[in-house]
């Protein structure tokens, strides 16, 4: 049993945590695997952050992703994929994190070509936390999802007029190892996290 969160959801993966974020748009696209295909395939034969590198490189892509990826036993990488090329990055200060784009700047010419609204500012803050080395509890970080100023929680109110408005539509926390979740079943700076069982 593995943890897995896609884009916000998760599924059930046990006492292993990885996630991924799926970036929209794509230059190029091959057969591969679909993203879905390659996180159920991570999901029942990967049980480390090692094996799911592996296994990533080693498949073919469909089209442009961003892997995060953590195990229980506190191993990170961010495997930035595209038809033509896989990189892995491991984070040197221990925390990662994605915000709609590529990690490696070698990725960047297989990116897509518009960039998700509110992604330069998630990234900033996220970044700004990370640095200002803050306790790192679960309230905290759930303080930092929720936050539409100074954290990440994007909400309508932040893109009025928009005709598609980027939305936050709910949020998870989870440390590696627990066999427990936090969901905000709506908007986080609107809705609180509740314990969910895995």
């Amino acid at each position: 049993m593995h943890e897995f969160e896609l884009a916000g959801s998760h599924y059930e993966m046990g006492r292993q945590y990885a996630s991924l974020l799926k970036m929209n748009g794509t230059r190029k696209r091959q057969p591969g695997f679909v993203f879905t295909l390659a996180i159920r395939a991570v999901l029942d034969t990967c049980r480390t952050v090692a094996e799911a590198q592996t296994f990533l490189e080693r498949i073919p892509h469909l089209q442009n992703t961003a892997f995060l990826v953590a195990d229980a036993a506190g191993e990170i990488a961010a495997i930035d994929v595209s038809p033509e090329k896989v990189m892995t990055t491991r984070p040197a200060d221990g925390f990662g994190f994605l915000a709609n784009s590529y990690v490696s700047a070698e990725m960047a010419a297989y990116a897509p070509e518009e960039e998700v609204s509110g992604s330069r500012s998630r990234r900033r803050n996220i970044r700004n936390w990370i640095e200002a080395r803050h306790e790192i509890g679960m309230e905290q970080l759930q303080c930092l999802m929720a936050d539409p100023e100074t954290g990440v929680c994007q909400c309508a109110a932040g893109s009025p007029g928009a005709a598609d408005p980027v939305v936050t539509l709910w949020s998870w926390t989870a440390l590696p190892g627990d066999p427990v979740l936090y969901l905000a079943k709506g908007t986080p700076n609107e809705t609180g996290y509740e314990p969910a069982a895995l």
